[in-house]
């Protein structure tokens, strides 16, 4: 019965002897965000122009011209000109491009990482040196009473 009690603390303190004091650190989380204004280009749609001429001979064998009408948007210049009979029509179209001021977002997130704590290597505390020590003496007084008890038996 005694032996059992001996082998199971001695079995105790060889397993709390070989505890370990390492401990991890946590980097915090943390967020940052970044607005960065841009300029974007805005492109706006091609205007258009439209002319409508009514045109009629007269008893000479002139031409006339009875009615003209222009439909143009606000982004058309255009001009017209009759030179020696002959009409000449021309129509720039300024594309009205225009930029706008958006803000750029970047989120930036640091992730927590388990990052091992330096610690020394190998090293035992007063503990665990106590507990081998009597670990030792305790295997000891064992093996003595065991070659006692061989020697008293023969």
């Amino acid at each position: 019965m005694k032996a059992r009690i001996v082998f199971i603390m001695l079995t105790w303190w060889m397993v709390i002897g070989c505890a370990s004091n390492h401990k991890l650190a946590q980097v915090p989380v943390m967020q940052t965000i970044t607005y960065e204004p841009q300029l974007i280009p805005i492109h706006a749609p091609a205007d258009s122009a439209l002319l409508r001429m009514l045109v009629e001979c007269d008893s000479a064998g002139n031409v006339v011209l009875k009615e003209l009408e222009e439909l143009k948007g606000k982004g058309v210049a255009t001009r017209l000109s009759v030179e020696g009979g002959m009409i000449a029509y021309k129509a720039n179209f300024k594309g009205k491009d225009s930029t706008a001021i958006v803000n750029h977002i970047t989120v930036s997130k640091e992730v927590p990482v388990e990052v091992p704590v330096p610690y020394e290597v190998n090293v035992l505390t007063w503990y665990q040196r106590l507990l081998m020590a009597l670990g030792v003496l305790l295997l000891i007084v064992i093996l003595v009473k065991i070659i006692i008890n061989a020697l008293r038996n023969i």
